[in-house]
Parts: C-alpha cells; structure tokens; sequence
C-alpha cells in the first residue's frame, strides 16, 4: 500500500523519509520543487537536533550557528533577551528541506 503524504515541510519530509526506510511505498506532494525559500523560523532545538542526526540529516557535519539566547525586538527599538536553556542551531529551510527531500528519495519515496 502507497502512504500519500501531502506538504513537503519539516513535517511531511520527516514522515517521508521514515516510511520509506521503513519500506513503504511513499508518494509526497508538493507544489514546489526543491530547493526552495521558505518565510519560517530557521531554529532547530538541541530536542530535536539528535532526531534529526539518528534519521540521516548530517547537523553534526555542519558548521552552523549555535543560539544560546532570543531576544524580541519593536519597531522602537526595545529589545527582550532570554536564554534559551537547551539551546539549539540555525540552519535554512532551504539547505534543511533540500536535505530531507534528498533523503526521501534516496530511500524510495517519490516526491
């Protein structure tokens, strides 16, 4: 039995790429085709960074920014910080749905 999934975000790729090492046939619709930009937060949290690793995507091979801190800023200039206790790593939806939508189809999912 074919798994339809549809969107290919964060979500739907990493569903993808489970299936299909699972062995399950996979079909993923998409309107775009990869790379491409994305309007979104480009935060991974240290929560998920080692679920991320464990299913093929190499953060570990990166050099990417690791953010320790937030902060929120208005129009006039007021700014909030706050530590971020766990932490994480800032990485492009265009670099990370590119690397998730080659890892899907390298194990059988179409895309």
């Amino acid at each position: 039995m074919t798994a339809p999934l549809s969107g290919g975000g964060v979500a739907g790729l990493t569903l993808a790429v489970q299936l299909a090492r699972a062995g399950r046939r996979v079909v993923l619709f998409e309107k775009e085709t990869y790379p491409f930009h994305r309007v979104c937060g480009e935060y991974i949290s240290m929560e998920n960074y080692a679920f991320l690793c464990r299913i093929g995507v190499p953060l570990d091979q990166m050099d990417l920014p690791v953010m320790t801190r937030f902060t929120v800023s208005s129009p006039t200039g007021v700014a909030l910080h706050h530590p971020l206790d766990i932490g994480g790593v800032g990485i492009t939806r265009y670099v990370l749905d590119q690397l998730l939508a080659c890892l899907a189809a390298e194990h059988g999912a179409t895309i």
